[in-house]
């Protein structure tokens, strides 16, 4: 157990990406204890990138036919800030943002005159959250903490429409003995969706998942999202996969199991191999005024 004393601070993070798998996880927190006057933060990225070949295999398909592809993904973890009005008045923040995209590498798209081009996205997944607790304690007010919270994701293909999740909320209540514990849970669940890709090309995967975290004065803060972003990549048809990092492996192995349009073992592949970890050491800060 980490025992911090008066005017004292502590913030620290970790996490991993593994480039094969297509999965990560991090987690992030940050103490603070009374009469501590200094910002303490945390911030940890992690991003994880592959690229896969769609070959005919046994489907009977030749280069620059259209074929389709499934992708299952899923999300979960939590955001937990405390606060405390006495001796110091105690805030806490804790956010996180993560994203996943497949490109078509093949086909290069360019503006008017050239300037700037890219690939065709062929499906992707965003998602965000934040918690929040703070003393907000003044004569008449009839409360002594403020939390707030808000959670969104959304994904979609080429030929899925976008489908998306808002939430948020808050509340402004009496805390018990001066202190106030606010966490919330974010889950997705199993996310599955279609898209369209051609034969013969080149698919180019990437996925970034990162929190932050402060305190300040007499306040906790947590991001946990410690293993919790994976994908997995299913070719129908008869199509095979030839993965740039990664081999096929049977799904009991993955965190995320193959679609109902999935066909049998070899066919089926999820994301492999090995990995990469990117951490990251600067983000925003938010600037917040005393209440």
């Amino acid at each position: 157990m980490l025992s911090i004393g008066d005017n004292k601070s502590y913030a620290t993070s970790s996490g991993y990406a593994d480039a094969g798998k297509l999965r990560m996880g991090i987690s992030a927190s940050a103490v603070s204890r009374p009469q501590n006057n200094y910002f303490t933060s945390s911030y940890i990225a992690t991003t994880a990138t592959n690229r896969a070949t769609i070959l005919p295999g046994t489907s009977g398909l030749s280069a620059g036919d259209t074929t389709r592809l499934q992708l299952t993904m899923k999300l979960d973890g939590t955001l937990g800030a405390d606060a405390r009005s006495y001796p110091g008045k105690g805030w806490a923040h804790a956010e996180f943002d993560a994203g996943f995209a497949i490109s078509d590498s093949s086909v290069t798209i360019c503006g008017p005159g050239e300037v700037g081009c890219w690939s065709p996205q062929l499906a992707f997944f965003g998602a965000s959250g934040e918690a929040e607790a703070y003393d907000v304690y003044g004569p008449g007010w009839g409360y002594n903490y403020s939390n707030h919270w808000s959670e969104s994701w959304s994904y979609g293909s080429n030929i899925t429409p976008e489908t998306s999740h808002d939430l948020a909320g808050g509340t402004k209540e009496q805390g018990v003995g001066m202190y106030y514990d606010w966490g919330r849970s974010f889950d997705t669940g199993y996310l599955t969706l279609v898209f369209e890709a051609i034969v013969g090309h080149t698919l180019d995967i990437e996925s970034y998942l990162e929190a932050y975290v402060d305190a300040n004065n007499d306040a906790e803060s947590f991001a946990d999202f410690d293993k919790t972003l994976a994908f997995g990549l299913t070719p129908t048809n008869g199509v095979v996969l030839g993965w740039e990092i990664g081999n096929p492996v049977p799904p009991a192995e993955n965190a995320v199991p193959p679609g109902p349009e999935a066909v049998p073992e070899p066919s089926s592949m999820l994301l492999v191999g090995a990995g990469l970890v990117s951490l990251l050491g600067l983000h925003r800060v938010r600037a917040r005024k005393e209440q």
